[in-house]
């Protein structure tokens, strides 16, 4: 993508004829923001690549971290498109950097001057493949994850799987554990490359590697990210902005045999199978965010695990799959329990879900590779659930 012969990062949000040929034809602006660790990797190809195609720049390069990820990070942004005074249908702003990074530089487009266009690159697995994918930007606010923000996709995603090369295994497994959201929620074939391939994967930073012929892997790191990124796809496509009802009526809580069906609620919501790991991990992520600091990833993950011991509780997967789920994020070195996930914070989360949702529609496992949501779910069950992921863990607490 940095490569100077390519124009794609300055014209690529552009497919009529007669805009691009006006917009090669003036004097080029971009503000651009660039994560600070980005910066210290990739910053001189960066700045060489605008250079080479005489841009006019604000280069911010900030610590764009979820500490952060906060309104006067937004300020500063949009005081820069502001100075530049760039042309809001011809100068997108561009974010390099991972999710957080893309979340804050789009939100600051969207307010200034009510829209202006955006780019988002991203440089992290979790970027690429979930923060890239919707229409989502945001922040935090009163010590909420994402209480702030607006649905404004952007102009252009440009993915470029080398970037994922510099990431350290940490970093490569917070983004795995949206690959495996997505792999339990509706895509059997995902699942199964996990499973096969899922530490390799991580040592191998999803890059084709020449050992992987001879390890029957060839392939497996494009496979997993493009049905990643197409399983979001599809699921985000139907209700992308989340203002339509959508999923009515009681089938949302039937279980397809053999399995045991339970008690049926009718429902009727704007709910989504992406939510999947998303009910219990907003509060522990807050909660561990400036002691021993847990990555949205790994947070995720441990909400999918105490999820697949609750949908083990309630009789919707039997103790093998259970085991499987455990063991394919296990080999993609992410964490299935910590010790600030414990009844009251579940609980609490259960009380916010409610508040800010009128119903819990919480996705479940019912399968290798299929869900449903439920509304249903009992103080009691969740209870047993985490005794059932304390009892699992291979160790008392994760600590990053």
């Amino acid at each position: 993508m940095l490569n100077p012969r390519s124009d794609a990062l300055l014209f690529g949000h552009l497919s009529d004829g007669a805009t691009l040929a006006h917009a090669r034809a003036r004097k080029l602006k971009r503000v651009v923001v660039v994560d600070s660790v980005v910066h210290q990797l990739h910053g001189e190809r960066i700045e060489a690549y605008f250079a080479h195609h005489d841009v006019e720049t604000r280069l911010l390069v900030l610590p764009t971290t979820e500490e952060n990820k906060n309104m006067d990070m937004v300020l500063t942004i949009a005081e820069a498109i502001h100075d530049l005074g760039i042309d809001r249908r011809l100068d997108p702003v561009i974010a390099i950097g991972g999710g957080v990074c893309m979340d804050i530089v789009g939100f600051a487009a969207s307010i200034y001057r009510r829209k202006t266009p955006y780019v988002r690159v991203p440089t992290t697995l979790m970027g690429y493949v979930d923060a890239s994918i919707g229409a989502k930007t945001g922040v935090n606010f009163a010590g909420k994850k994402n209480k702030l923000g607006a649905y404004v996709p952007p102009a252009l995603t440009l993915l470029d799987r080398s970037f994922l090369g510099t990431l350290d295994a940490r970093q490569l497994s917070n983004g795995a554990a949206e690959i495996v959201k997505m792999a339990l929620v509706k895509d059997a074939e995902l699942f199964s490359l996990l499973e096969e391939h899922g530490p390799s994967l991580i040592e191998g930073k999803f890059q084709d590697r020449p050992g992987d012929v001879e390890s029957n892997a060839v392939g497996a790191p494009s496979r997993v990210l493009t049905l990643a990124i197409q399983t979001m796809l599809e699921e985000l496509a139907p209700n992308l902005w989340e203002d339509s009802l959508t999923r009515c009526g009681s089938t949302l809580a039937v279980v397809p045999p053999p399995l045991t069906p339970t008690t049926t609620v009718p429902v009727c919501h704007s709910s989504r199978l992406v939510d999947f790991g998303h009910i219990f991990s907003m509060e522990l992520e807050m909660e561990a965010l400036h002691s021993n600091k847990l990555f949205h990833g790994e947070a995720v993950a441990i909400d999918m695990a105490l999820c697949a011991c609750l949908a083990t509780v309630r009789g919707h997967i039997d103790s093998s799959i259970r085991d499987r789920i455990l063991a394919v994020m296990r080999g993609l070195r992410l964490p299935t329990y910590h010790e600030l996930l414990d009844e009251k914070m579940a609980l609490f989360a259960i009380e916010e879900r409610i508040k800010f949702s009128q119903t819990i529609k919480m996705p479940l496992p019912v399968g290798v590779g299929a869900s449903r949501i439920y509304d249903d779910i009992s103080s009691d069950e969740i209870v047993a659930a985490l005794a059932m992921a304390k009892g699992l863990s291979a160790e008392p607490e994760f600590s990053p």
